[in-house]
């Protein structure tokens, strides 16, 4: 084990110390949210089990994300076994013989092990993981935003807005970081606000917590200004704020320190070449500049956010901004500086698949939206307040998007479908037969020995072998190279398995890899 492999576990016994210290000072952090009413904890109570029938029941759970969420799996699985965060390009018998450090999540996939740790290597695991913590955010939004505001309604609309909101629905369904990355910032928001408003030593556990958050998705450190959100809901807070500054920076840098030598490792893995990260142009202003105005219009794009919670969200914002400019400032900036931090970060527009980095915006969003609800009170139509009526709208509209939530064949799919064919060509093909492909990490996630086809000099022999041309082969950047390794290995003329778009041809004689 080097020190790669074990800014997992630094990661995973920090969030232990978090979880120990918030026992050990639960009844102060309770006291805060005792004045709540009854009728509003039934409420709640009731918008969380609507949640939980959302994303267990309706939503399908499914791969949505190109690889990247078996890559995940893959990693998981090596880092609660062996103790290793890499991703397998050349697995034999079940050994993985090559073993690429990732930089993929390191805080996701750290908690994504130590649930297969603990509930076995199961796809099905992982799913429930992120849906039942996309469950538990709402919650989180609305202990955040009762802390932020001291209103019942105000939090009781943003729990009601982010339990329907398409958009994490959607994603809470599938093996990707950010529901967890979201959940995990508005708990360390609750945290830190929790920390300005009592005497209780809530300091450690919101660094602690903190340090996790930074580390789930690399992008979260660059974001870390937008955690001083909580120190603007009140002039007073901000005495508080200094302390805690140098501590986040230090924080910050850690994190960095974390990504660089996980970087320096042994790099990507090399079917990864062709990412923006080998080209060097990540955080590049000519892709921001590209990509930026694309971006925007996600936002008033009705096909992941219903037009009225668009409304409410420009409506809440100046409502807001009369009572308290300097926090209606800092949430719209963050509404603005992430899709800009992932347009320049990702280097593509948000649209398709893209659309999950904007997630933990859906904080500010959801914000607004449900202050312009909670602002409607005070109006009636024949005796019934306005915010109630508008709250039922807002859960109708949703109606419209169940085909979304429900769909198995949306544009930014095909890897399900792809995933769903291997397992089934499993049953079919011997263990003991080595599949040469783009993405080995898949067949090493079920024993199957796999290889790389980018590994450089690579001499198998096997009586048993087979290409598998997958999704992979579709996309810019590789369908060259699939190309080419299907007019240089001795590949038999007509595919062992197909289902039309995704092929196993066997190899008739022994291999040497140099593709590139």
């Amino acid at each position: 084990m080097n020190i790669v492999d074990i800014i997992p576990f630094i990661l995973l016994a920090a969030l232990l110390a978090f979880c120990i210290l918030i026992w050990v000072n639960k009844k102060s952090i309770i006291a805060p949210f005792k004045k709540i009413k009854r009728r509003t904890w039934i409420i709640l109570i009731l918008v969380l089990l609507a949640g939980f029938m959302l994303r267990f029941f309706v939503v399908e759970h499914m791969h949505n994300l190109y690889y990247d969420e078996l890559g995940y799996l893959d990693i998981a699985k090596h880092l609660a076994g062996e103790g290793e965060k890499c991703l397998c390009l050349h697995n034999i018998d079940g050994e993985c013989l090559i073993c690429n450090h990732s930089l993929k999540a390191l805080g996701f996939t750290a908690l994504l092990a130590a649930f297969i740790k603990i509930f076995g290597l199961n796809a099905g695991v992982a799913f429930n993981m992120v849906a039942f913590i996309g469950v538990i955010s709402i919650a989180m939004m609305f202990f955040f935003t009762y802390l932020l505001f001291q209103k019942e309604s105000i939090a009781l609309f943003s729990a009601l807005i982010l339990a329907f909101h398409p958009l994490h629905v959607r994603w809470s369904g599938s093996v990707s970081p950010e529901i967890v990355s979201l959940f995990f910032i508005t708990l360390t928001f609750i945290c830190l606000l929790l920390y300005t408003k009592s005497k209780v030593p809530l300091l450690i556990p919101s660094l602690l917590v903190l340090f996790f958050t930074l580390n789930i998705k690399q992008e979260n450190i660059v974001a870390l200004p937008f955690f001083a959100l909580p120190f603007l809901a009140r002039k007073e807070y901000l005495k508080k704020f200094l302390p805690i500054a140098g501590f986040m920076s230090v924080l910050a840098i850690l994190s960095m320190i974390g990504l660089y030598i996980t970087a320096s490792g042994k790099a990507l893995s090399p079917a990864l070449s062709y990412t923006f990260w080998k080209q060097g142009k990540l955080l590049s202003i000519p892709l921001l500049k590209k990509h930026f105005l694309t971006s925007m219009k996600f936002f008033l794009d009705a096909n992941y956010t219903p037009y009225l919670i668009i409304a409410l969200t420009i409506v809440g914002f100046f409502l807001l901004f009369k009572k308290k400019k300097l926090l209606a400032i800092t949430l719209l900036s963050g509404v603005i500086i992430l899709p800009t931090l992932f347009t320049a970060y990702v280097g593509q527009a948000l649209t398709g698949s893209e659309v999950r980095h904007y997630i933990p915006g859906l904080i500010p969003t959801v914000i607004f939206s449900s202050y312009a609800l909670a602002s409607m009170g005070k109006l009636s139509l024949r005796r019934v307040k306005a915010s109630y009526i508008v709250a039922l709208l807002v859960i109708v509209s949703v109606i419209a998007y169940i085909p979304y939530l429900t769909s198995k064949d949306s544009p930014y799919t095909p890897v399900q479908r792809d995933y769903e064919f291997v397992v089934e060509s499993l049953q079919k093909i011997p263990k003991g037969c080595i599949i040469i492909t783009q993405e080995p990490y898949i067949f090493d996630l079920h024993g199957q020995s796999a290889t790389s086809i980018h590994l450089p000099n690579l001499y198998l022999n096997n009586d048993c072998m087979y290409y598998y041309e997958g999704e992979s082969c579709y996309r810019i950047g590789l369908y060259k190279i699939c190309n080419e390794v299907a007019e240089t290995l001795a590949l038999e003329s007509k595919p062992y398995l197909s289902d039309g778009r995704h092929s196993f041809y066997k190899i008739k004689g022994d291999v040497l890899l140099n593709f590139n």
